[in-house]
């Protein structure tokens, strides 16, 4: 068997200064360690956070669209049942639930954290206008404006729809980003 030997320089004296250096360099060597985890432990919170706050604004603005997709149903059928006090009322709720999807959505805009929202927006103000020109005082005595009445309503209610699935597709869009 056959052995080596490496040459370490012999130092007369104290060795106290390895131990003051190796005490030195292991602390940076500890500190710098400590900085990393912390840092990237503080990135994940972040990115964990983001993705949380993503799905809660997709999950609202998706029950809201829902919510207005189902509701010109409601509004036809006080009309049809000749209630003018509940129609009026449904519409202006109808309304207003959509001015607050808009909000929301103008709000998100502000951020700049999703794509194409602001065609989503363009979306919804095409829908408030329609819904603006069924919100008229209407006289249902008369065939030609009740008929025109009801045209205007079948394009509120294809709107409505529109905006569920612009939603939803915006939502998939941002999803996956």
């Amino acid at each position: 068997m056959s052995s080596y030997w490496i040459p370490w320089p012999k130092i007369e004296g104290s060795n106290d200064w390895i131990g003051f250096w190796g005490s030195y360099l292991g602390a940076i060597i500890g500190g710098a360690i400590t900085l990393i985890v912390l840092w990237k432990t503080i990135v994940s919170n972040r990115q964990e956070r983001e993705q949380q706050e993503k799905l809660e604004f997709f999950h609202k603005i998706i029950n809201e669209a829902t919510y207005l997709d189902m509701y010109p149903k409601k509004i036809i059928s006080s009309l049809v049942k000749g209630n003018k006090g509940q129609y009026f009322s449904d519409l202006l709720e109808y309304n207003r639930k959509v001015l607050e999807l808009q909000l929301i959505l103008e709000i998100e805009d502000e951020r700049n954290k999703y794509e194409d929202i602001g065609s989503l927006i363009k979306k919804i103000k095409d829908n408030l206008d329609v819904t603006e020109t069924l919100l008229k005082h209407r006289d249902f005595e008369d065939e030609k404006e009740t008929q025109k009445f009801l045209e205007e309503q079948q394009l509120a209610e294809r709107t409505s729809n529109a905006i569920l699935f612009e939603v939803k597709k915006f939502v998939i869009k941002n999803k996956k980003g």
